[in-house]
C-alpha cells in the first residue's frame, strides 16, 4: 500500500489531490498531510477522515524530512503570498526538495504555473521557474505540473461574476486565457503519484479551457438563469486596485504567449472540465 506525502492538505490545490487518491479506484493509498496547526479545524477534518496528519512548516526542513520518511511520493505546492514574499517562495521549493532528497522519496510532483518558462520578468512566475531548475539539479525523479489560471478564483453567482469578464478585459484586452479547476488539478497530480516515474522529469502543462473575456463571459452566462449584463470597466481604474506583482503577469497575460492546450490535458484526464461545466456546476 503505498503511502503519499501532500504539503498544503488543506487548501484548494492539495485537498483536490487528497481527494484525488481518496477516489473509489485509489482507497488502498495511505495518505499523510502536513500543517503548521494540527489542531485547526480543517486538520482536524482530514485527521477524522483517517489522514496522518503531521505538524511541519514549510521553513523548517527538519521535520518535513520528519514527514516524508517512508513515503512513496510527495505532492508540493509554494507560495508567494507568505510573510517572506517572492525570496521565500524559492526558498519553499529548496526546503521541500531538500527534504525530499533527505528523507529518500522516490517521486515528486511539484504544482508551478504555466508560463514560469516564457514569462520569468513576472516576478512570481520566476520564482517559479527558479524552483523548476533547482529540481532539476536535485536529480529526484519529478512531475511537474503547470496549471494556467484557475476557475476557482472567479466569483460566485451575482454582480462580482457579471463584472469578472469586464475586469479581465480592461487588463487583457482580447488575449485568449487558460483556466483549469482545482479539482482538475488534483486528479493530475493524484494521477502522477500512483504513476511515478522512475528517472527524469515529466511536464504537464494543463487547462480545461482557451477562452477571451468575451468568450468567458458567454460560457459563463450559459449556467445562467437570466442573461447578464454587459458593464463596460477602463483599464485605469481596474489597474488602480490591482496590486503591481499582478499586474506584471496580466502584461504578460495580454501578450496572448500563456502556453496551455485543452487537446494536451484531455490526453490525461479526458474528461476536464471547462468554464460552462464548471460554473452549472457552482451557480
Amino acid at each position: 500500500m503505498p503511502t503519499f506525502l501532500i504539503v498544503g492538505a488543506t487548501g484548494q490545490q492539495g485537498s483536490a489531490v487528497v481527494e484525488a487518491l481518496r477516489s473509489r479506484d485509489n482507497k488502498s493509498t495511505k495518505i499523510r498531510a502536513t500543517t503548521r496547526n494540527p489542531a485547526s479545524p480543517k486538520a482536524q477534518q482530514l485527521a477524522s477522515r483517517g489522514l496522518d496528519v503531521r505538524k511541519a512548516d514549510l521553513r523548517n526542513q527538519a521535520a518535513l524530512e520528519e514527514a516524508m520518511k517512508g513515503c512513496d511520493g510527495a505532492y508540493f505546492m509554494t507560495d508567494f503570498q507568505g510573510p517572506a514574499g517572492i525570496e521565500g517562495e524559492v526558498l519553499q521549493g529548496k526546503t521541500l526538495v531538500g527534504a525530499a532528497k533527505a528523507a529518500g522519496v522516490p517521486h515528486i510532483v511539484f504544482s508551478l504555473v504555466a508560463g514560469a518558462v516564457e514569462a520569468t520578468k513576472v516576478q512570481q512566475f520566476r520564482t517559479k521557474f527558479l524552483v523548476e531548475e533547482y529540481i532539476r539539479g536535485a536529480d529526484i525523479p519529478h512531475t511537474i505540473v503547470r496549471p494556467t489560471g484557475f476557475m476557482d478564483v472567479i466569483p460566485p453567482e451575482g454582480f462580482g461574476r457579471s463584472i469578472f469578464p469586464s475586469a479581465l478585459r480592461a487588463l487583457v484586452k482580447n488575449a485568449p486565457l487558460g483556466y483549469v479547476v482545482c479539482e482538475d488539478i488534483g486528479r493530475v497530480a493524484g494521477k502522477s503519484l500512483l504513476n511515478p516515474m522512475q528517472k527524469g522529469e515529466r511536464i504537464y502543462t494543463i487547462c480545461g479551457d482557451v477562452l477571451t473575456p468575451k468568450q468567458l463571459k458567454a460560457q459563463l452566462n450559459l449556467a445562467k438563469i437570466r442573461k447578464s449584463w454587459t458593464i463596460w470597466l477602463p483599464a485605469f481604474l481596474v489597474s488602480l486596485v490591482v496590486p503591481r506583482l499582478f499586474m506584471e503577469m496580466f502584461d504578460f497575460l495580454a501578450e496572448g504567449k500563456q502556453p496551455g492546450s485543452v487537446e494536451e490535458t484531455k490526453s490525461i484526464i479526458p474528461d476536464v472540465q471547462g468554464v460552462a461545466q464548471w460554473a452549472i456546476k457552482h451557480r
